[in-house]
């Protein structure tokens, strides 16, 4: 794994641990192995170990301490990691009010603020940009899944909780995991990416476990009014020690953007799903159910009646067979692939379960494809990690070999009628999209651009009677988990022959004999005349 080749000998190796299979501290399960654990570093009452390639930080103290040993520590990488996110921080900054900063110090927990300073002295990077970067989740959009359900022979059930966080942006690789120990706090761990002082997942000491992830409904207006979820989800992890702790903390919190919040309590054997709609906010309880989950749609059915979300219904199929009820079950849920954007997929960063009962964390961190990575198992009472699952090398080789070489065409739409939430045109140049059913579910949209590098890029629209109007592949590209599919623009001397509200079929001459369009039979366009704005037929 290309995480391990990062932390080089230029560290002074303190410790080497081991321990065997045979050893009376701890006893491995059949298919468990010892981790490779090196103590890299200490500072103040903060200490580095590199598990595995992945670094495991343990911090104390008040929260400017724990943000000084946290920038101290992991210094190297904080720089690293904030040369790679500046040119999104400027884009955001293009977005945003001049004196976003100053509004968004006043929302965000004190405490955090004081370990974001503490962060910024240590590890030399500007305080307001990581103070910008505790408000990731608000401005970029991405996708993850979150599932719990209480698993045993009913008279000695616990809950487990699975999260595949999905994100790429080239987060994947600065992957942390810490221990906070903040003094007036519970003791709790904190899943993450290097530099935030949010929670992408995390579990404490009173077995509360939680996740976020995102939902429809984007930043209105550019305006951020309200503390950050990740930061939010911290603030839980820090006081809560029972669902109704949680709640309490929950009251009058709304989402700047549309957001689902899965908190478990693993002692109490039960948990909720916040749907987040802005200030809309419904709960939706674990209590008698199978399962309870939430991938990028909502969950009550008041604010998500469709369900058509591929993942949603790759995990309802899970938890409904009765198949999750193991970690091995949940495991194979966070891995499945589906058969063209599944649970785990390109973006998939991190796998996480938690076992809170246990107090057990299975984890799987790569850049793309987590849960087909090496898993770990952290025993957080032994503070003792192992390799639990190795890495399912042949299927990530895989994610670089295939490649896309035949697509088939199945709609066409004129531009500003995808059928998609905020669909509207963002031009007004003669643009349509070809929309097809293919999909390497081992790679991103990358292969999209690979094939239309590849492919025939011009194509000729005929309507019986009419002159033919010839058209050109543009960069332009559509991925969602329903729609893929590549943008046309019509050149500029055809568009005069065109004929409004009459439908074109679409011929390519293909020009390589592997990499091919293929058009579906009744797949026409038609340009829009007038208010009439949805031209397509789907075959």
């Amino acid at each position: 794994m290309t995480l391990k080749k990062k932390y080089t000998a230029s560290f002074l190796l303190l410790v080497v641990c081991s321990f065997s299979c045979g050893s009376s501290l701890f006893s491995l399960e059949k298919s468990e192995r010892p981790s490779e654990t090196r103590i890299i570093k200490k500072f103040g009452k903060g200490e580095l170990r590199i598990i595995e390639g992945i670094p495991f930080l343990k911090l104390s103290g008040s929260y400017y301490e724990m943000g000084e040993q946290y920038g101290t520590l992991l210094k190297e990488e904080f720089q690293k990691i904030y040369h790679e996110m500046s040119p999104y921080k400027n884009l955001w900054l293009n977005k945003l009010p001049d004196d976003v900063h100053e509004s968004l110090e006043k929302l965000t927990n004190n405490d955090l603020v004081q370990q974001l300073k503490g962060m910024a002295a240590a590890s030399g990077l500007p305080y307001r940009d990581l103070l910008l970067g505790a408000y990731f989740g608000v401005l970029e959009r991405g996708g993850c899944t979150s599932v719990i359900v209480k698993i045993g022979d009913g008279h000695s059930d616990r809950l487990i909780h699975g999260r595949n966080y999905d994100y790429g942006r080239g987060t994947g690789k600065y992957p942390v995991v810490i221990e906070y120990n903040p003094l007036g706090g519970f003791k709790h761990i904190a899943i993450g990416i290097v530099a935030s002082v949010g929670v992408a997942e995390g579990m404490n000491e009173k077995g509360i476990t939680l996740s976020g992830n995102l939902a429809p409904g984007n930043l209105k207006n550019n305006f951020i009014r309200n503390e950050s979820p990740d930061v939010k989800l911290r603030e839980i992890l820090s006081s809560a020690s029972s669902l109704k702790e949680a709640e309490v903390m929950m009251e009058g919190y709304a989402s700047d953007v549309g957001y689902t919040f899965t908190i478990g309590s693993g002692f109490e054997c039960d948990g909720v799903i916040y749907d987040m709609n802005y200030d809309n906010v419904k709960k939706n309880y674990l209590h008698d159910r199978n399962g309870l989950y939430a991938t990028n749609g909502y969950v009550s059915e008041e604010l998500n009646p469709a369900r058509d979300d591929l993942r949603y219904q790759i995990v309802e199929k899970h938890v409904k067979s009765g198949r999750v009820n193991s970690i091995e079950g949940m495991i194979e849920l966070l891995a499945d692939p589906g058969t063209s954007f599944g649970v785990n997929n390109p973006s998939t960063i991190h796998s996480v379960v938690f076992d809170a009962q246990h107090k057990n964390i299975f984890m799987a961190f790569n850049p793309k494809f987590a849960a087909w990575s090496q898993w770990l198992r952290y025993d957080w009472d032994k503070d003792l990690v192992t390799v639990y699952e190795d890495a399912e090398e042949e299927k990530l080789k895989n994610t670089e070999s295939v490649e896309l070489t035949e697509v088939h065409v199945i709609a066409a739409y004129w531009n500003g009628s995808l059928p998609i939430r905020r669909g509207k045109p963002k031009t007004n140049d003669p643009h349509f999209w070809l929309l097809i059913k293919d999909w390497l579910k081992e790679k991103d949209v990358v292969q999209l651009y690979e094939f239309s590098a590849r492919a025939a890029r011009a194509l000729t629209l005929k309507a019986k009677g009419q002159p033919a109007v010839k058209a050109i592949i543009t960069k332009g590209t559509i991925f969602t988990e329903n729609l893929k599919g590549f943008m046309f623009k019509i050149i500029e001397e055809d568009m005069p022959k065109m004929v409004p509200n009459i439908p074109y079929t679409i011929h390519i001459d293909n020009v390589s004999a592997i990499y091919r369009w293929v058009i579906e039979d009744g797949v026409t366009i038609i340009r829009p005349g007038g208010n009439d704005h949805l031209m397509f037929i789907v075959h």
